[in-house]
């Protein structure tokens, strides 16, 4: 077990950046570069964080259980899911099993993605000698399935929102690299190139497309693309420690002893403060595409 004797619980707090926690959960944002389990003992991972948070903050004493209910990759941060009892863990794991959660992701990818939004379906089996998972056509494989959608291009990539229907290992990672377009950084699953291109951001979509709708005002896509640049930007910055531009947004759940849905979201602080505006024009934009609005 790591040493610990010398972080307050107030650093504890600082260090998991602590989402949502209540006597069933405890949600937090895993930074990129740190492994959420499965270390050998005395490495530090968010879980062994988390337990010492929990012990220190509510003074418990022998070991505490914090069941792992949602897990990401070493190189994708975000949002993590972990159960403070048993009770609350089984129930979590079966709204997993039945695929009644909603998993939401932000990535950039290499290239132009299109089309705008689509479904990715397909088996994944596991490739041990890679150590990495691969699609086929076989029947070994778990089926898979996705649906992304592009937000904006950014140069010459894109950035795609991605509703993960199963969860694969990798799965995100080897269907949209199969796909032609892999995660920005990912040079495990084929990206070319782990670097921001220089190149202005663009929107092609705002650009040549005007939104037909007097009502909505003019001055909520003014400077577009300097905050696409931002985004990207921000988006990249905690990558540096051997990270991906994959980042899991948003996973909502019924809470395993109220039922109520309830979703938690990655601060725009720890991802990026332009979001905000960037995912409510692209809303406008869909909308007026498929003629909801105007």
């Amino acid at each position: 077990m790591p040493n610990f004797k010398k972080i307050s619980p107030f650093n504890f707090y600082v260090m998991l950046n602590v989402i949502y926690e209540d006597n069933h959960l405890l949600v937090v944002f895993k930074p990129s570069g740190l492994a959420t389990m499965g270390l050998p003992s005395g490495a530090t991972t968010l879980l062994t964080l988390a337990k010492e948070y929990i012990k220190r903050k509510y003074n418990k004493l022998g070991e505490v259980y914090l069941g792992v209910v949602s897990r990401l990759d070493v190189p994708v941060s975000g949002v993590v899911l972990f159960a403070r009892t048993s009770k609350a863990a089984a129930r979590l794991n079966e709204q997993f099993r039945n695929h009644t959660v909603e998993k939401i992701y932000l990535a950039i990818v290499e290239g132009k993605i299109s089309p705008s939004e689509s479904d990715l379906t397909g088996n994944i089996c596991e490739d041990k000698r890679h150590r990495k998972v691969k699609l086929t056509n076989g029947d070994n494989g778990k089926e898979s399935k996705l649906h992304y959608r592009r937000l904006a291009y950014l140069g010459v990539n894109s950035l795609i929102e991605i509703n993960l229907l199963t969860g694969r290992k990798h799965q995100i990672r080897a269907q949209l690299a199969a796909y032609g377009h892999p995660v920005l950084g990912d040079i495990k699953y084929g990206a070319k190139n782990n670097r921001v291109q220089n190149k202005r951001v663009q929107n092609n979509r705002v650009q040549n497309k005007r939104v037909q709708n007097n009502n909505v005002q003019n001055n909520r896509i003014v400077n577009f693309n300097s905050k696409l640049k931002n985004v990207e930007r921000d988006f990249l910055l905690q990558k540096n420690a051997g990270g991906i531009a994959l980042h899991a947004y948003k996973l909502s759940v019924d809470h395993p002893i109220s039922g109520a849905r309830i979703t938690f979201v990655t601060p725009y602080s720890l991802l990026s403060s332009e979001l905000p505006q960037i995912l409510s024009v692209c809303e406008i934009e869909r909308s007026c595409r498929q003629g909801d609005i105007g």
